[in-house]
């Protein structure tokens, strides 16, 4: 039995090695046939060349004046203008691909009207026919005849004249189409990930009830990815009707920054929430005001492409000012994938700019495209290393908890208490103070929702606030009167003390934190480093309120404890400034709740 096991395993891995085989000989079958026999492809369907002609401007007085092709006329929006050559020897069945950019367009071959564009009676808004490549059939009998186009846009692009090109109607279709289909492939590609991530975060939204952040990215990319598309200069091959087409790729090319405000918020934690919110209005305002003019024909697209350019760079310095801030807190390392690929992604809008300026080749947006597939694979990579990581973590947590427990309560517990003892036998009017904050800090971490080892985490950094106390003269600490700004400074350095003191603890994760931000205020006006609202970690601002608590119900040098409704006012008027507005409700409520004013120092 074990050896017909071993038969089969073996006859299987023979069949794989012939089915790899097979393949890569038909793939060099392939690359060697085109390589090297002879063409079968008959040559008038490779005629395609530029057209080469003296062309001249015909004025409305009969005046003329030599023009290139291309290059720009003399002419103003709305006002036609006309051009005119001779053509050459003819092959038969030929044909002349002109591109209208947002013109309108008729061809006269011997002042015969062969070929007219205008997208007048078929589209919706606006007051300009879409990009388009015209094609005019020619033949043998027109050879010497005159080759007259007239023109007309209400674009700033009216006297603009593109490359004509002469030859064969399909060879001539395959250069249009060689030339748009590396960005166009990729873009496609961009598209279908965007429309699988948004799918696949959406139901693991769904099901786990979780913020994800490539969700966002995911609309970003898919917006963007339908402008390139709609963009691009082979888009007749690919909709009926392309007036629709640019209109929705206005409205993609105006709006794709919004998803991405919100992407850049969630990778934030929402630390900068306020910037993010305000640039969302400010791009969904420019959205619907640019859209409206547009499209109701009161300006061309191209009047309005410089606020999406200003818009852009106002995000770059919201985002540059953030993440300066995050790489001096040290959260940079937390969405690291993601920095490398919008990196390269503004990399890659560079290049491709300096190319369109500096060669002059149509806008394709191959490199763009190339950058924005890269941007968002480093943003789904990033997702799923969280998504590994966290699985990761938490079974490695499920493991090591009983552990982790026991030490914190061994070691930590009694050495922690009597450190707090020591810190407050300092002050002569600051007896169990630390133990106190500890105790309201822990119970408002419960009312907050947080599981019993962030509770006892944050009942720890409560104990040990004030450590840096240690680093300040007694005499100063319980000075009766007030303080001299010299004076006052000094005793502010305990917060920073007490941070270089903590900061080698392993056993509570981020209790130095606790030390450090335990002053910073809601407003931005505390200290040591100015952080504001959401910059501040949770745990500092549970700690700052219940440290504030214990302060006002606690006897000092100057002043016996204040009564309970006085403390209630004084929380609330510290509200939204001072302190957290939600963490400052549960207090509040713990004070409605103690009608016997028991939580004090005296009670």
């Amino acid at each position: 039995m074990e050896e017909a096991k071993k038969k089969q395993s073996t006859l299987g891995m023979v069949l794989e090695g012939i089915f790899v085989v097979v393949v890569l000989a038909v793939l060099l079958y392939f690359v060697l046939g085109q390589i090297a026999l002879p063409r079968e492809m008959e040559a008038s369907y490779e005629r395609c060349e530029p057209f080469e002609a003296q062309w001249e401007q015909v004025f409305e007085d009969g005046s003329r004046e030599p023009v290139e092709v291309p290059g720009v006329c003399k002419a103003s929006p709305g006002v036609p203008f006309v051009i005119e050559t001779t053509l050459g020897d003819i092959e038969p069945g030929s044909a002349l691909s002109f591109y209208s950019l947002k013109q309108d367009m008729k061809v006269y071959v011997g002042g015969e009207l062969r070929t007219e564009y205008s997208t007048k009676d078929s589209r919706i808004f606006g007051n300009c026919s879409p990009r388009y490549y015209v094609f005019t059939d020619i033949c043998e009998v027109d050879s010497g005849k005159s080759l007259r186009v007239e023109l007309v846009s209400e674009s700033a692009h009216a006297g603009t004249l593109k490359s004509v090109y002469y030859g064969d109607k399909a060879a001539i279709w395959r250069h249009h189409i060689k030339g748009n289909l590396f960005s166009l492939c990729i873009t496609a590609f961009v598209w279908i990930i965007s429309v699988i991530a948004i799918i696949a975060c959406s139901i693991v939204r769904f099901r786990i009830k979780k913020e994800l952040s490539i969700l966002y990215f995911g609309w970003s990319m898919f917006l963007l990815s339908n402008w390139l598309i709609a963009q691009s200069d082979i888009r007749q091959l690919l909709f009926k009707n392309i007036s629709v087409v640019g209109d929705v790729a206005m409205a993609c090319s105006t709006l794709f920054l919004m998803p991405l405000a919100m992407y850049f918020n969630v990778v934030f934690g929402k630390r900068y929430q306020k910037e993010c919110l305000r640039y969302e209005v400010l791009v969904l305002v420019n959205c619907l005001v640019s859209n409206a003019l547009v499209l109701s024909g009161v300006v061309d697209s191209a009047a309005v492409v410089p606020f999406i350019f200003i818009l852009l760079g106002i995000g770059c310095v919201i985002l540059a000012r953030a993440l300066w801030k995050d790489w001096k807190l040290g959260y940079v390392k937390d969405y690291k994938y993601v920095l490398v690929g919008f990196s390269f992604l503004i990399l890659a809008g560079v290049v491709q700019t300096f190319t369109y300026f500096y060669d002059g080749v149509s806008y394709a947006g191959g490199i763009v495209a190339l950058g924005v597939l890269f941007t968002l694979l480093s943003a789904i990579v990033d997702w799923i290393n969280k998504w590994f990581l966290m699985g990761r973590e938490k079974r490695r947590l499920t493991l090591e908890v009983d552990e982790k427990n026991l030490k914190v309560e061994k070691l930590s517990y009694q050495a922690m208490e009597t450190l707090a003892h020591t810190i407050d036998a300092k002050d002569n009017y600051t007896s169990g103070h630390s133990t106190r904050v500890a105790k309201y800090a822990r119970e408002i971490a419960r009312r907050l929702g947080m599981d019993e080892q962030t509770q006892n985490s944050i009942y720890f950094m409560g104990l040990l606030h004030d450590i840096g106390k240690i680093g300040i003269k007694d005499d100063l600490i319980n000075k009766p009167g007030s303080l001299t700004d010299e004076e006052f400074f000094s005793i502010k350095r305990h917060s920073t003390i007490g941070y270089d003191i903590l900061r080698d603890m392993s056993e509570i994760t981020n209790i130095e934190k606790g030390a450090r931000w335990h002053h910073e205020r809601y407003d931005g006006k505390g200290y040591p480093d100015g952080l504001k609202g959401e910059e501040i970690p949770e745990y500092a601002r549970i700690i700052c309120v219940a440290d504030a608590y214990d302060a006002m119900t606690s006897k000092r040098s100057y002043r016996d404890s204040m009564p309970q409704a006085k403390v209630r006012e004084e929380i609330e008027k510290g509200r939204g400034t001072q302190f957290d507005p939600r963490i400052a409700d549960v207090i509040l409520s713990i004070i409605d709740e103690d009608t016997e004013y028991r939580l004090r120092e005296d009670a």
